[in-house]
């Protein structure tokens, strides 16, 4: 069976397999394990798991408050003119850093 075709199937396996009372969960494991050669516990295991969603995860976190590409110039500048130390160390100098080169630019 084409992997395609397998997801296909195990796609509506699962789908009646979670809808199903005991007896039905039964048949549909004996099949299962017949057609596929799986041992019972694993294809229990396999039609348990939660069908694969096409959606994107949502993102977490904060959301950015800042635009990458107008800060990250300056940032760079920064990081060059301090021999491109740590971001621990450059975090440090950084506000010396900002004030001089607002005063030179």
């Amino acid at each position: 069976m084409g992997e395609v075709r397998m997801d296909l199937y195990l796609k509506t396996q699962r789908w009646r397999y979670h809808r199903g009372n005991r007896e039905v969960k039964k048949r549909i494991l004996d099949e299962f394990c017949e057609t596929h050669g799986y041992h019972r516990k694993a294809a229990a295991r396999l039609l348990r798991q939660l069908p694969i969603s096409d959606k994107k995860p949502k993102k977490l976190g904060k959301k950015k408050i800042y635009d990458p590409s107008i800060l990250l110039e300056p940032l760079k500048k920064i990081w060059l003119a301090t021999d491109q130390i740590c971001g621990k160390r450059l975090k440090e100098r950084s506000a010396h850093m900002v004030t001089a080169l607002s005063q030179t630019s």
